[in-house]
């Protein structure tokens, strides 16, 4: 008689989404953000994730609460994930919808880390800006999406990165946010 054990099909997304959980520790969401990070660089990871977006462990949420909660390299991995995931208007509007309000204000909020209390994550500050200013530059497909950039006081930091010294990386970041954002009322009202 043989014996095969029953075992259910491996799901690494689903793996990494428990590793992310709200009672995980902080350097497991880190690996996790990190890990879904890598996951929205290929076209594969960024559909199946989308797919989550609105179930109960939804990818997108476990994302803005690391932007929102996060240490500072959990942050800036989560913003790229959520800038990856961006790569049309239709994507683009699911995260919206998916995090509502909360999306941009957290990723604003990344956007303006300025500093880090934990000396190895000082090197993550301006992976969290460049990477929150691709997400909102991404993200800017709509009137809707510009004002609540507007009303999270991103135009003063984008052209804040325009005028300053900032790395080429963030500097080209913020002339895409601020392009996206000049074509929307609200976007005009606030860098003018």
């Amino acid at each position: 008689e043989n014996f095969e054990p029953m075992v259910d099909e491996f799901n690494g997304l689903q793996a990494v989404l428990d590793l992310c959980g709200p009672l995980s520790p902080v350097n497991h969401r880190t690996y996790g953000a990190g890990i879904l990070r890598n996951f929205t660089g290929f076209d594969y990871g960024r559909q199946e994730i989308l797919k989550l977006a609105q179930s109960k462990t939804s990818p997108v949420l476990r994302l803005l609460r690391e932007c929102d909660k996060g240490s500072v390299s959990a942050k800036a991995h989560a913003a790229a994930a959520l800038g990856n995931l961006c790569t049309n208007e239709q994507a683009a509007t699911r995260i919206l919808n998916c995090g509502g309000d909360h999306t941009l204000r957290c990723l604003v909020a990344v956007a303006k880390v300025d500093s880090s209390p934990v000396d190895a994550e000082r090197v993550f500050v301006a992976d969290c800006r460049i990477n929150a200013t691709v997400a909102i530059a991404n993200i800017v497909f709509s009137e809707k999406a510009a004002q609540q950039a507007v009303t999270n006081g991103f135009p003063a930091r984008a052209t804040e990165f325009l005028g300053s010294r900032a790395a080429p990386a963030l500097r080209l970041a913020a002339a895409k946010a601020v392009h996206n954002l000049s074509a929307f009322d609200a976007g005009v009202s606030a860098l003018i």
